[in-house]
């Protein structure tokens, strides 16, 4: 058909003819020939009757990517007129957060000893094994693969999940089986001169998503009773293949905001088994909430009911809680050379103390400009020149920048109350 010197408007009839054919080689030509073809073209493949093309598809087309993805849950936008390597470095991303929970969900349904008693333990268990096998010298699992195969397939790809996806895992299974050392057969993708071979890693990957997606919406263990074993023989391979010891509940990895909190004090062990990253970041909300109700304790000892506190320590507490009035009372509005000294009071304060690390440093310039910022608005506000939800946000559900910056603020002046037990005189500059 000479299908690599075709143009871009290539009638339908063809199109269709090649998607429904199980001719993987004609379609691969059509596909990743020279001619690039369009989103439409592209698409209609996503319903052909051939395991190998679709597997194809996920590995080399991004929207062919995306729209696996999309069917095992990923909900994440994607910016309109993202190219193929962002697409991609999106989708990594997301497969990347799915598979670092293995060991948090072997941990929950995995015992120490003793038999499997859930439905996700032997998943988990029959991955870890299979991960083992294509690693291994020999090709002992054959039948180990192939009983998973069967059991994910009708309990759980089959009946749940999209068509495509479950072509793509009835491909990737079959490949990693005649891939085993040992097996003396080809993959199938080298049958065809246009089809690249999938490495082994990737389709385990793969097939990790598939497993881990599907446990990750089924949280309550489901009862396991030897349906795999009587069914399908997945349990008679060796049962101490891959075994490992009980690990301590994962330290997740910590972002910017959490070594924040730890370089203030928050200890790092209190984060472990937060396996989400908004889990993370509510429990450091949460200690920053504690060291408010510490705040206003210090207020009730260190603050007079009215004019400047006699110590250092008891006005930096004051002067976050004027700033904190000014933003929830007035919206900034009355943002003056008066407030921009409190602020400036907290900014020299902290920032002279030795005993914060550099990010923590970093981050009050960083919060002491957005409060500022939040005061110009006020006062612009003020004047009619700029809208007086701009401080605060349309929403007063959700916390402004503003608000947020203050909060941590308050943390700051806490932590750096604590350390200076000693009362520091004040005395206001004229």
């Amino acid at each position: 058909m000479g299908l690599k010197n075709e143009t871009g408007d290539v009638p339908c009839e063809l199109v269709d003819v090649i998607s429904k054919s199980n001719d993987a080689g004609l379609a691969a030509k059509f596909l990743f020939g020279s001619t690039p073809r369009s989103f439409a073209e592209t698409t209609k493949f996503w319903n052909s009757p051939s395991y190998i093309i679709l597997e194809q598809l996920v590995s080399r087309d991004p929207s062919t990517h995306l729209q696996w993805a999309r069917e095992l849950g990923y909900a994440g936008a994607v910016p309109s007129g993202s190219d193929s390597e962002k697409i991609k470095a999106i989708i990594d991303e997301w497969v990347g957060s799915i598979v670092e929970r293995v060991d948090d969900l072997w941990n929950g349904h995995v015992p120490n000893s003793g038999p499997v008693k859930s439905v996700q333990g032997e998943l988990l268990y029959a991955m870890k094994n299979i991960e083992h096998a294509c690693n291994s010298d020999d090709n002992r699992f054959d039948d180990y693969l192939n009983g998973l195969k069967d059991f994910i397939y009708n309990k759980i790809v089959k009946s749940k999940l999209p068509y495509l996806v479950q072509k793509v895992f009835v491909n990737d299974v079959s490949e990693l089986t005649s891939s085993l050392p040992g097996s003396g057969s080809k993959q199938s993708s080298e049958y065809f001169e246009s089809l690249i071979p999938t490495k082994y890693s990737t389709r385990l990957t793969r097939l990790w998503v598939v497993v881990l997606s599907w446990i990750l919406t089924h949280e309550k263990p489901i009862k396991y009773s030897g349906e795999v074993e009587q069914e399908f023989c997945i349990s008679s391979s060796p049962q101490e293949i891959y075994r490992p010891k009980r690990r301590k509940a994962k330290m997740p990895r910590l972002d910017e905001y959490a070594q924040w909190a730890v370089d203030l004090g928050l200890e790092k062990e209190s984060f472990k088994g937060l396996a989400k990253k908004s889990e993370v970041h509510s429990h450091v909300d949460e200690w920053i909430s504690k060291l408010s109700l510490e705040k206003n304790q210090l207020w009730k000892e260190l603050v007079p009911e009215s004019g400047d506190a006699s110590t250092l320590q008891g006005e930096l507490i004051r002067a976050e809680g004027r700033l904190s009035s000014e933003l929830f009372r007035n919206g900034m509005m009355n943002w003056d050379a008066y407030y921009a000294g409190l602020l400036r009071l907290i900014g020299v304060t902290l920032g002279s103390y030795s005993g914060f690390s550099e990010r923590v440093r970093k981050g009050l310039s960083e919060d002491i400009a957005e409060v500022e910022r939040a005061g110009k608005i006020g006062e612009a506000a003020a004047r009619g020149e700029r809208a007086g939800f701009e401080v605060l946000g349309e929403s007063f559900f959700v916390e402004s920048d503003a608000e947020k910056a203050l909060n941590r603020l308050s943390a700051l002046i806490v932590v750096w109350v604590r350390n200076h037990p000693e009362p520091i005189p004040y005395k206001p500059r004229d």
